[in-house]
């Protein structure tokens, strides 16, 4: 890839060590077309190629490019620094497809950016501490009180809640049980971001 192909952004972004890095920087001009009006398109691609470098499997390079499509059109970050989503390679039919896992700062990433949630609260429940749930004629209640030390691991967790308001005056409060979040981390594998961060993979799930 030539400084001449990317000339306003080559000399500021990580170098491409990687065949699915390098397959973005040679489409990045139709990619960054299509980038969300917001979103700081340098900053976007340095995430990107930091990414795709560090990944484990080989991926087709049509689902390589999908996946950061999708993310460019969402105005989403790649990575563990915001959190926001992973790429994660997946076998499927025998082929490696790279696939995007949102993670939930970048469903709430979304959701304020349309104006939707006034704001909403994620958060685990572990063994031994006071969390109660309840309904009444107003709708879902619950009170959890944390201690200051706790020990985020996934085998300490009993649940996960989200409690939420929308700008219009809606409310709601989603509960998760171990028990699901057990199904739903059994299937997507301890290869997926369940594997390395169950503790933010559970707070999403709800």
């Amino acid at each position: 890839m030539s400084t001449a192909e990317v000339p306003e952004i080559s000399l500021r972004v990580p170098t491409a060590h990687s065949k699915e890095a390098k397959l973005i920087l040679a489409n990045w001009k139709n990619i960054r077309s299509c980038l969300w009006e917001k979103l700081d398109e340098t900053l976007f691609l340095s995430t990107v190629i930091m990414e795709l470098n560090a990944l484990k499997d080989e991926c087709s390079e049509a689902s390589v490019i999908r996946a950061v499509y999708n993310l460019g059109e969402m105005g989403l970050l790649p990575g563990s620094t915001m959190q926001q989503a992973y790429f994660c390679p997946r076998k499927i039919k025998g082929k490696s497809i790279c696939q995007v896992e949102l993670m939930y700062q970048g469903l709430l990433s979304l959701a304020y950016e349309n104006n939707f949630l006034r704001d909403v609260h994620c958060e685990v429940a572990l063994e031994g501490e006071s969390c109660e749930r309840w309904n009444d004629e107003t709708g879902p209640k619950l009170h959890h009180k944390l201690p200051n030390e706790r020990e985020l691991t996934w085998d300490n967790i009993v649940g996960a809640y989200c409690i939420w308001h929308s700008q219009s005056g809606g409310h709601g409060i989603r509960w998760t049980g171990k028990t699901e979040l057990a199904k739903i981390k059994g299937k997507a594998g301890d290869s997926s971001v369940w594997g390395y961060d169950p503790v933010a993979m559970c707070e999403k799930t709800p």
